[in-house]
């Protein structure tokens, strides 16, 4: 009897896999989506036929923990050579859903052709045709890299603000770094954006909280961030791990008056400067901290603006008997 179970269980294992992997023959009017000239016919259960080479396919063309919402929810595709990304903002569109794709996200689709298909259905099988994943958080569908994704939603945001009114925004091909600056303008938040963070990039995003927007423009392209103290730091995962763990993480009494700025790409030397002669503080630059930054800090005492903004870049600082000394 175990047996002939086992047996059974073979055989359907084997026809299961044939549906992943096997040679399938496509039918013209079949909803398909073919990626370049290298890979074999795969067939998801919605019955989508996805020719490609990509590793890690499923079977399974959906979103995880996704309510795709109320009224028709079908949309069709048909093109031939188009970029993912293309593809992918036309769902978007289509959808009035939240989507956001990874820096990392490119490559062509030799051709789609779908038909009344479930939009998720139809995002997910354009995503797993070129190999990455697609997944749901705070009202946004990311794509991407799947290991990717992971580290992302594994990042605690506990202490990100939760106030303020939802925010719609559009930018096409915008430095990130404006982008951001509108985005916490609107709650009139402090931020210090180190110098390595750079890039362009296209998004549009409806009613979503502060909170998400930061986190999904700062992550899926490459860098980390983190809410202390009335400040977002934005800067490499490396920093912002250094600031977490360590430099924000020190009890240190700052003097002097309140001052506030509003820079952006601007010599973080000069910056220095200027908050030197507004406090009359005496405050000395090493020869190594070069670089332009963004930074925007309102009524915030002089010596932790000048802080904030030197471990922001990951510089460090020692309190001398008269000032401060960045290096």
């Amino acid at each position: 009897m175990r047996k002939t179970i086992s047996t059974a269980l073979f055989f359907v294992l084997i026809c299961f896999s044939a549906v992943l992997s096997a040679d399938l023959e496509v039918k013209p009017d079949q909803n398909m989506i073919k990626v370049g000239e290298q890979g074999s016919w795969r067939q998801t259960r919605e019955g989508i036929a996805i020719y490609t080479s990509a590793k890690g396919f499923d079977a399974v063309s959906s979103i995880p923990d996704l309510d795709p919402g109320s009224g028709d929810n079908k949309i069709s595709l048909k093109f031939k050579n188009a970029d993912i990304r293309d593809l992918i903002r036309m769902i978007q569109k289509m959808s009035g859903f939240n989507i956001v794709v990874c820096k990392g996200v490119m490559g062509q689709i030799e051709q789609v052709q779908l038909t009344d298909v479930d939009w998720p259905v139809a995002l997910a099988s354009l995503a797993y045709s070129k190999g990455y994943a697609a997944r749901i958080r705070n009202g946004i569908i990311f794509i991407g890299d799947a290991k990717k994704l992971e580290w992302m939603f594994s990042q605690s945001d506990n202490n990100a603000p939760t106030d303020g009114d939802l925010i719609s925004i559009s930018f096409k091909d915008t430095a990130i770094v404006d982008v951001l600056k509108v985005v916490t303008a609107r709650t009139k938040r402090n931020i210090v954006i180190e110098k390595s963070t750079v890039g362009h990039l296209t998004v549009s995003l409806h009613d979503v909280s502060e909170t998400a927007a930061v986190t999904a423009l700062v992550r899926t392209n490459g860098f980390d961030c983190l809410y202390h103290d009335s400040v977002w730091f934005i800067g490499s995962p490396l920093l912002i791990e250094t600031l977490r763990q360590q430099n924000l993480a020190k009890d240190v009494q700052f003097n002097g008056g309140d001052i506030s700025m509003d820079f952006r790409d601007t010599d973080i030397r000069a910056i220095f400067n200027i908050i030197a002669k507004q406090s009359k503080m005496k405050l000395s630059v090493t020869d190594n901290v070069q670089g332009n930054i963004t930074v925007k800090l309102t009524d915030m005492p002089s010596e932790k603006a000048a802080s904030y903004i030197a471990w922001g870049n990951g510089y460090d600082i020692e309190f001398t008997t008269d000032g401060i000394q960045i290096k």
